[in-house]
């Protein structure tokens, strides 16, 4: 009975252990996924607003002529999003955060975030700082 029960303990830290490998596998290809979808998203927008600038289509007139009248709106958001998406992304991919009982952890300025909100709030100040840059610029 003792041999059946150590045994049975030994199959389940086994399977315990190939579903946490699985998981962490399965996470890695959905951040992978979402990066790729995002940066294909980018992409085609961008494709987009070359043509209608330089193309002479019809929906081409129409989205220039909108495009023009709002170009820090149009462009400026969607570029500063992307933008601190990819800073934020970068960042976390060198510099990894610790890791503290399974989730995030991350502190600065004397400020301590825990879980998502490290990323969440550090991407919000990227965005805002790219959206001040551009106020100031124009």
């Amino acid at each position: 009975m003792l041999d059946l029960n150590r045994s049975l303990r030994l199959v389940e830290e086994h399977m315990s252990k190939k579903i946490e490998e699985l998981v962490k596998e399965n996470a890695e290809l959905f951040h992978s996924l979402i990066l790729f979808i995002s940066v294909l998203g980018f992409v085609a927008y961008i494709v987009v607003v070359f043509i209608a600038y330089v193309g002479d289509t019809k929906w081409g007139a129409s989205l220039t002529n909108a495009m023009q009248n709002r170009t820090l709106f149009n462009l400026g958001l969607p570029c500063s999003a992307a933008g601190a998406y990819a800073v934020v992304a970068l960042l976390l991919h060198v510099f990894p955060p610790e890791k503290h009982q399974g989730s995030i952890k991350f502190t600065a300025f004397g400020l301590e975030f825990t879980g998502p909100a490290g990323p969440i709030t550090f991407w919000v100040v990227c965005f805002l700082s790219f959206i001040a840059a551009i106020k100031i610029l124009s």
